[in-house]
């Protein structure tokens, strides 16, 4: 999806420490039902369904988002979700987007400490609270990032704390620009864009 304004008021007045954010549609939109059935009922086939029509819909933004781009990378699970879940979904869109674009994915540099309660039951406030220290990239590949342009891909962007913590620590560790790609995301006045 694309917007003629390139930054939300939030973005404006509260700058995230992500670049940009470049996502299909707004979460209530045709494609919820298709991310539902690939991250809840486990319908991983869902994802080139997703992919196709992201690369359709994303035109212009496409091919500058990829050219800029050195890396991609999945936000992560923790270890005890991904066992819950069995896959992780960004980690599966992430692969579909490497394989089309030749850039390496490293999927797992990045990360999580398993947070107990749900991030989708919090406030945006608790939510950026609940984040601080949980991603984290081991030593050995910090290096590999420094001066890297790195597509993030997630399947939701809701209020935008989980892509700003790990933009965060990306740039925190010499990345140069961060781009998210996101399916969906949660159409608020308040959440980053």
């Amino acid at each position: 999806m694309t917007h003629t304004n390139p930054c939300c008021l939030q973005c404006q007045s509260n700058p995230p420490a992500f670049d940009q954010s470049i996502c299909i549609d707004h979460y209530d939109g045709i494609f919820n039902s298709a991310l539902h059935a690939f991250k809840y009922r486990g319908q991983v086939s869902m994802a080139h369904g997703l992919i196709d029509a992201w690369l359709a819909l994303l035109d212009a933004s496409y091919p500058v988002s990829i050219q800029q781009a050195d890396i991609i990378m999945p936000v992560p699970l923790s270890p005890q979700r991904l066992i819950e879940r069995g896959f992780n979904q960004s980690c599966e869109l992430a692969k579909l987007i490497s394989k089309i674009t030749n850039l390496p994915c490293k999927n797992y540099w990045l990360k999580r400490i398993h947070i107990e309660h749900s991030q989708a039951q919090s406030n945006k406030e608790n939510r950026f609270k609940q984040l601080n220290n949980v991603f984290y990239m081991e030593k050995k590949h910090q290096a590999c990032i420094k001066n890297q342009n790195i597509l993030l891909v997630d399947d939701v962007m809701t209020s935008g704390a989980t892509l700003h913590t790990i933009a965060k620590l990306l740039k925190s560790l010499g990345a140069q620009k961060i781009t998210n790609w996101v399916a969906l995301r949660t159409p608020t006045n308040n959440s980053y864009d």
